[in-house]
């Protein structure tokens, strides 16, 4: 048979997938330094090793758009990964995949996470930027602990 690193699918879903792990990635960074530069000024410690510190109204901002960009593009992920799955004759293989199920089950609280953003707006601060750092790590478990004994990935 044919691989699946040289359909066109795969390569959209691969690169799709990482764009959105990335966005993810960066808005848990963010929310883990607004949470230490938060911290700092609780404390009465203005500046991080003699320099400046972002705004903490930056660090939020930033964090929702890369947790609701990088929604989108797990959206399209998944939505190539099923396009590519509903063209091979093992299709129900993937299924029962480990990565398949987490990554669905990370899709839906992602998605609430969206929702949330966009209708809670009181959700701010150290909620949010914890909602980031929780995020990003169920985004390493499952990428990582869930691809270890994925059986089609």
């Amino acid at each position: 048979g044919v691989s699946f690193e040289y359909q066109p699918w795969f390569i959209t879903h691969m690169a799709s997938l990482i764009l959105g792990a990335s966005c993810f990635g960066a808005g848990g960074v963010a929310g883990m330094a607004y949470l230490l530069v938060n911290r700092r000024l609780h404390k009465g410690r203005p500046g991080i090793a003699g320099g400046q510190m972002p705004p903490l109204e930056s660090l939020e901002q930033f964090g929702r758009r890369m947790t609701v960009i990088g929604f989108a593009m797990l959206t399209f992920g998944i939505l190539t990964g099923i396009c590519g799955m509903a063209h091979t004759k093992d299709w129900l293989l993937f299924m029962g995949d480990p990565l398949v199920i987490l990554t669905f089950l990370m899709w839906l609280l992602y998605g609430v996470a969206v929702v949330v953003i966009g209708l809670k707006p009181q959700l701010r601060g150290r909620r949010a930027a914890w909602m980031a750092v929780c995020s990003f790590a169920l985004l390493v478990f499952v990428f990582v602990l869930a691809g270890a004994f994925s059986r089609t990935h």
